[in-house]
Parts: structure tokens; sequence; C-alpha cells
């Protein structure tokens, strides 16, 4: 008969556990600390992400802020200029000679009390104006000099109001003339004789073969010996029937806003500004050669392939149209870039951030969560080989003497010294004859309950999968953008209603709609305008198809298709003047249209009782071929 004794036991259990659990403890420990360290690094990328996203925006819109103010300023400028043009044009160059007087070279020049100071016609005081008219100017010519006596009285009005925010406000004219409010600066009065402005770049960007479109400019960016400053102008065109009359200018002073981008930014990371056409801005690093190209310096001549690579990126997410997205990983400088446009000279404001600065803190992060396990680890062993000893090793030691005796027949023997009072595993062990057969019980009707409640979970998932499929399914058929029916949603539906209209020999009636000139619109508006513009035109469009299966669907950019079943002729003629009406009504403006102020659609209508040897490509084709109609008569219109 076999008979335990410890010499029976040829490993230690208390050794054995503390091995294994020490051995796998390790690995668990090495491996918490590689996700940690993963989990960390990616948690950092996403807080950087957002907070770079967050900032970039922040800072690009208050960057803004000056250069919007300059454009707004300018357009309510132009506006006042025009109202006194109309006004006064005949009349106002009888004050000539109370503004200006003619030098010893042929020029003309203001009067020096107009920028020491005197009491105008109102009887306020007018100073820090000064001009500069060019010997080859004609002078002489009424109509020139009522546009200097209006050019200087706008000058007189507003010029001290811009006084905080800008170093200036000027009107120049491309006879050659200069004039300008600038406190402390008497530029008009010590301009040279035979000084030529046609030549500056913030003149000739307002020339009208420089600026068909008549829009606001900015320049590049250039140094002013008089400011000692480094400045950018914005310059906007005042015509006239026309004629160029004027050029209103704000010089924009760049030295605080280069202090902010290269001192306000991010721990470890730096900002820097960069043009659409590559011209170097503002780079913390490029300083020196800056100075040296006096501001015309461009991220394509430098030898610094980095850079370059930027620059590539930000334009190509810019042509691409994910201005939305303001944060990209670039490999080559293995950092986050983050972007966003300053509106007016739309300069790219960038923030270069190193992933370097998220792997050093997710590195020491993961060294001490290392560390301190392993210590955790050591602490742990020694009192789980204690706690082995008591609780476990020496009851075990008494259940093996107990099962000794019973092997010898002695059944009786120790029972009543088993630790049956004991609420832990030991103590389970001693009790678990007892209770079998009523724990058996109690499992069979647990199990009876669990297996109802999981079919009752599983009856609600069933329906939330087909709650699901069902918003899936509308999903495929709807266009996400104008939540008009989609391509695929119209050919499907064409077919049944063509299919209907042959069973039942009546009129299926189609109508194509394409935006007119939408690509410019685009252009000019950008295309989250654009996007916007194809919203209100779908709902605009979809007032008029709202009967029984009457649809309407985007089958392209920016073309749209109305099917009407069961249509006559007049239905469908009222239906397409219904349509033009409405997207008139609302008054989108498109100014770069050249056949109206705002956006307007050319329709092509079709119609047919489908046949046995027809299909509905024929009905699709007579619609586009309508279309084209439409827009070779001139477009805004409908043919058929």
């Amino acid at each position: 008969m076999y008979r335990s004794s410890p010499q029976n036991v040829q490993r230690s259990l208390s050794t054995v556990t503390l091995i294994q659990m020490g051995i796998r403890v390790t690995v668990v420990v090495l491996a918490v600390t590689l996700l940690s360290y993963c989990h960390i690094v990616k948690t950092l990328e996403d807080q950087t992400s957002d907070k770079l996203s967050k900032y970039i925006v922040e800072r690009a819109q208050k960057e803004s802020i000056i250069f919007q103010l300059a454009e707004s300023s300018q357009r309510n400028l132009k506006a006042m200029f025009l109202q006194s043009w109309q006004h006064s044009k005949d009349s106002a160059n009888q004050q000539f000679t109370r503004y200006f007087t003619l030098g010893g070279d042929g020029e003309v020049r203001t009067h020096q009390r107009w920028f020491d100071g005197d009491f105008n016609a109102e009887g306020l005081i007018t100073d820090s104006i000064s001009g500069f008219v060019s010997p080859r100017a004609p002078i002489e010519d009424p109509d020139f000099r009522s546009r200097l006596v209006l050019s200087f009285l706008m000058l007189e009005r507003y010029g001290a109001s811009y006084r905080n925010q800008f170093a200036n406000l000027y009107l120049h004219m491309p006879e050659n003339v200069n004039l300008v409010y600038w406190p402390g600066f008497p530029w008009g009065l010590e301009a040279k004789t035979d000084l030529d402005m046609t030549r500056e770049e913030w003149m000739t960007i307002a020339f009208q073969e420089n600026n068909p479109g008549r829009e606001t400019r900015w320049t590049g960016l250039y140094f002013d010996p008089t400011a000692r400053n480094w400045m950018v102008s914005c310059e906007t065109p005042v015509d006239w029937q026309g004629r160029h009359l004027v050029t209103i200018g704000h010089d924009i002073l760049l030295q605080e806003l280069f202090e902010r981008v290269f001192n306000d930014r991010i721990e470890g990371a730096y900002n820097f500004i960069l043009r659409k056409d590559g011209r170097v801005i503002a780079h913390p690093d490029k300083r020196a050669e800056l100075d040296a190209a006096k501001g015309e310096l461009n991220v394509r001549d430098l030898d610094d392939p980095e850079l370059l690579s930027i620059y590539q990126t930000l334009l190509l997410n810019h042509e691409q149209g994910e201005a939305s997205s303001h944060i990209f990983t670039h490999a080559l400088s293995d950092a986050f870039i983050a972007h966003a446009m300053i509106d007016g000279p739309d300069w790219f404001f960038v923030t270069v951030y190193p992933k370097a600065l998220l792997v050093d803190s997710a590195r020491s992060t993961a060294e001490f969560i290392l560390a301190v396990s392993l210590f955790s680890l050591v602490v742990e062993l020694l009192m789980l080989y204690l706690v082995l000893r008591r609780q476990v090793i020496k009851p075990l030691s008494h259940f093996v003497s107990v099962s000794d005796r019973i092997a010898e027949g002695d059944f009786s023997s120790g029972q009543d010294t088993l630790p049956v009072r004991r609420r832990d595993e030991i103590g389970l062990m001693a009790r678990t004859f007892q209770a079998m057969t009523h724990k058996v019980a109690n499992y069979h009707r647990d199990l009876e309950t669990s297996v109802e409640e999981r079919t009752h979970q599983l009856k609600t998932i069933t329906a939330q999968l087909q709650q699901a499929n069902t918003e899936l399914e509308q999903l495929t058929y709807t266009d996400a953008l104008t939540q008009t029916a989609n391509k695929r949603r119209f050919d499907e539906s064409i077919h049944q209603e063509w299919n209907r209209a042959a069973r039942n020999e009546t009129p299926l009636g189609l109508i194509m709609l394409d935006i007119d000139y939408f690509k410019r619109y685009n252009d000019t508006y950008g295309h989250v305008q654009g996007d916007e513009c194809l919203r209100k035109l779908a709902a605009a469009v979809m007032q008029w198809a709202n009967r029984s299966g009457e649809l309407v669907a985007r089958v392209g950019g920016e073309e749209f298709a109305v099917l009407l079943p069961n249509v006559s002729m007049e239905d469908l003629h009222q239906a397409g003047e219904h349509i033009l009406q409405t997207v008139r009504s609302l008054n989108i403006e498109h100014k770069d249209s050249p056949i109206a102020d705002h956006v307007t659609v050319s329709l092509g209508l079709a119609i047919c009782i489908p046949g046995p040897a027809q299909s509905p490509k024929e009905l699709i084709k007579a619609a586009d071929d309508a279309l084209y109609r439409a827009k070779h008569q001139g477009r805004n219109r409908a043919a058929e």
C-alpha cells in the first residue's frame, strides 16, 4: 500500500509556485511596460494632435485679425471714395491750391502745414499728411486735380482713425502719385523729384493689367528703410466706369508679428510662416538669409530639403482641398506639422512639434513603471512565500495525513480536525462533499436563468443589428453632402419608374440640372462655400419633387437629376421654370459668373412614354442633349 511521506515530494510546492509566478509576473511586467509605453506614446500623440489643432487654428485666427481689418477698412474707404467722386468730381478741383503747391522742379507736393498741423475747413486740426505728384503727371487736368483733392480729403477725414491699427493710410495713382497719412514721417515732402513709384510692387499690383479682377491684393515681404521695419502692403484699386482712379493702401508692420512667431510658441516646438508661392515670411533659422535677400527668399532657393518637403506637403494639401485637416506627420523631420491659413495675404502659419518630445516623456514614464513593477515583484514574491507556507502548505500536509488514515480504513479518524470553518479555498475543500448535491441543483437553476437572460439579450442585439442594417441601407442610397438620392439610387429608381410607365403606358419626365460656372465658383469662394452652395441648391430643388415616385438625385459633382413620373410636357416645363426661379431667388453671390452676379443653373428637359424597344439610357441621353442646348443657348435657362 502506497503511503505518502516527505521523501516522496520531489519539488516543494512553494518553490515551484514562486519560480513560475516570478517568471510569469516578470513577463507580464515587461509586457505591461511595453504596452504602457505604446499607450502613452499614442495618448500623447492624440493629445498633442488635438492641442496642436486647436492651437494652430486659434493662432491663425489671432494673426489674421490685422489683415482682415485692413481689407475690411479698405472696402469701406473704397465705397466712400466712390460716393465722394460721384458727388464732387466736377467741383473738387477748385480746392487744389488749398492743399497742394508747385515745387521747384515741376513736381507738386502738399503744403508743409498739413503735415505740421493746421486747422481745416471744419475747424479741426489736420496733420501728418504729405504727398508727392510726379512732374510728368497731368497736373493741369481738372479731373486729375479732383482726384488729388478727394484723396487728400479722404486722408484728412479717416487717416487718424486707423492710427492705432496700421502704420499709415495712403492713396496712390498710376500717374506716379502718392498721398500718405503717416505720423512722424513726412514722406511726400522728402521724396526725390525723379522718384518712380510705378515700378514698386505696392503700386503695380493694383494696375489693371496686373489685377484684372480689381481685387484687394497683398505685396510680398519687404524691409522699409523709412519705418525701419519689415512690412507688407494691402492695396485695393478704386475704379470708376472702367477707369483706374486711385488705389487705397495700408502698410502692416510685421516686427511684432515676427516676435510672436518666434517667442510665443509651444515649448520644444517652433513656428514659421510661408507664402503660397514658397516665399519665406518668417522663420527662426532663416533670419540672416531673409535679411540678405531683402525679404525675397524662396524655399526652393534654400539648401533645406526638410523645409522644402514641408512646403510641398502644405501646398499639396491645400490644392487637394484638405484645409479642414490642420495636422500631418512629416517623416523627414520626424515631427507633427500643424498648419492653418492666415486670412488676407493667405500665408501658411506652421508649427513644427518634434516627436522626440513625446518619446522622451513616454520613455521616462515607462522606465519608472518598470522600476516600480520590478521592486513590487520582489516584495510580492517574498510575501507570497510566507503566505503560502502558513495558509497552504501546512493545511495540505494535514490533508495528506488524514488521507493516509482513510487509505488504511480509518474513515472517522481526523475528520473532526479538518478546517471546515475556514472561509477560504482550504475550508471549501472540506465542505465540498457535504454541499455538492445542493450546489449542483443551484447550478442547474442558475444555468436556466442564465440561458433565459442570454436569449433575451440575443433578441435585443438582433433587433439592434436589424435597425443598424436598415440605417446602413439608407446611407448607401443617400448623397452625404446634399442629402439627396445618390447615383446608385437614381439608377435603380429610373429603371423602376421606366418599367412602371411602360406597363401603364404613362409618360416619364426627366430634368438634368447643372450649375453654371461652378468651377469658377469653387475657385473664387473655396470648396467649403462650394459645398454649402450645393446643399442650398439641392434643398431648393427638392421643394418641387415631393410627389410619390418623384426623385431628386445628385449624379455628378454639380449635376443633379429630377425624375418626374406621369407628367405632361407642360408639367415638365412648369417644374423646370419653378426650379429656375427658386435657384435665382436664393441669390447666392457668384461674382465670377459671366452671365449673372448670382448662381444660376441650366436645365435639360426630356419626356417619353417607354416603348418595348427603348431603354432608360435614351431618356437620359435626351435630357443630357437638352442640357447641352441650354448651355449652348447662353445658360440660365431650360431647353428640351
